[in-house]
């Protein structure tokens, strides 16, 4: 078994709706990163959108996100 499939099936429960912040300030603090380096933002960022919490993300959120871990922002 995967890793990504592990964490699909301990996961799929929280992958059915949203209940974080809805802005990027607010996601980053809720992941703990709120005061750390830009560089370190993104790297959490970027983990936290490999997870199956990710997937119900709403816009505009989840083009704020992108746009910050690519580095647009």
């Amino acid at each position: 078994m995967t890793t990504s499939t592990e964490n699909d099936n301990e996961d799929w429960l929280r992958s059915m709706e949203w209940d974080l912040p809805t802005t990027l300030p607010g996601l980053l603090g809720a992941l703990g990163a709120d005061g750390a380096p830009r560089n370190q933002q993104r790297e959490k960022l970027s983990q936290f959108m490999g997870l199956p919490a990710w997937k119900p993300c709403p816009e505009p959120l989840r083009s704020q996100v992108v746009q910050f871990v690519q580095g647009y922002v």
